[in-house]
């Protein structure tokens, strides 16, 4: 009898447990879904930006040069809707080149890595080593392109 009601009681108290642990992983994930959600909304308005839609146009690739007055307005509306993106790259690696910039914000709105080489007027495996190079010197440790593409898309 006592030992039914020990057994009773461990089996509530590990229901309990369970219990507890099931409703913070079901708050986990509403918050990543909310999460989710909220980047998604910024990737939309981004997309429904001038600038966005004059990066991902071909036939303006070859206008654009590092002094043109797009990388601004690609800057501002970058950090418009992604609040604090050049200030957080500024903080993790304050030596940016502007040139290291443009390829942030190339990454940050989608652009292929053969687009960012015309547009540039670079290769795409000079593309790919500044995204290294990047990656190396905001984290001090070695890392891919994709590590690179995924921080930047996180921000």
């Amino acid at each position: 009898m006592r030992q039914e009601r020990t057994q009773r009681d461990a089996v509530r108290q590990r229901l309990e447990q369970l219990t507890a642990e099931k409703e913070a992983l079901e708050l986990d994930n509403r918050e990543i879904r909310l999460h989710l959600d909220e980047r998604e909304i910024k990737d939309l308005r981004m997309r429904k930006t001038a600038i966005y839609v004059w990066f991902h146009t071909p036939e303006h690739w070859d206008a654009i040069r590092e002094n043109s007055p797009q990388w601004k307005e690609l800057e501002e509306r970058v950090n418009e809707v992604y609040p604090g993106v050049s200030q957080t790259l500024l903080r993790h690696y304050p030596k940016i080149k502007t040139s290291e910039l443009h390829v942030c914000l190339l990454v940050k709105i989608g652009i292929s890595v053969s687009g960012m080489a015309r547009i540039m007027d670079l290769t795409k495996s000079a593309i790919s080593n500044i995204r290294i190079r990047l990656y190396e010197k905001i984290f001090e440790d070695k890392g891919s392109t994709d590590d690179f593409d995924k921080f930047i898309l996180g921000l």
